[in-house]
């Protein structure tokens, strides 16, 4: 059985597997420190302290998403320029697609019907069931 990791059998395939791990992180801290801003203006109660800390995450968070977006662009430039083989790998669109494996990776459900047999004799979650009573289902 294959992960999202293993699959990288190359260097350059796990090399575009740490950009799209990180590209990820970037954002989901981005969201979250999105929120967070948020938060601190809903509870600022006129707070000078905490509206500039809530303009301040939205400032880090905005710097972040741009350094990663000018990363991603810069990068294959680079590569391209030093004479890299296969600099194509680590295009925007590449990473993007390898981000998009990712996720669908990590929030697919199928691997919980996959490797987990949970009977009930009314519910069952195990694809190789026969049973084809009317009171018993399966899904």
């Amino acid at each position: 059985m294959q992960t999202f990791i293993a699959d990288a059998t190359s260097i350059a395939a796990m090399v575009q597997t740490v950009i799209a791990l990180v590209v990820i992180a970037v954002f989901v801290m981005a969201i979250v420190s999105f929120i967070m801003a948020i938060w601190d203006f809903i509870t600022s109660e006129w707070d000078e302290e905490k509206k500039k800390r809530g303009w301040n995450r939205i400032r880090f968070m905005m710097i972040g998403i741009i350094l990663t977006i000018i990363f991603l662009i810069i990068f294959p430039l680079f590569l391209r320029r030093v004479w890299v083989l296969n600099y194509e790998a680590f295009t925007a669109p590449a990473i993007f697609a390898r981000v998009g494996q990712i996720l669908n990776y990590l929030f697919s459900i199928g691997w919980l019907v996959q490797n987990f047999a949970i009977d009930q004799w009314w519910f069952s979650l195990s694809p190789w069931s026969s049973t084809s009573s009317s009171s018993y289902y399966t899904l």
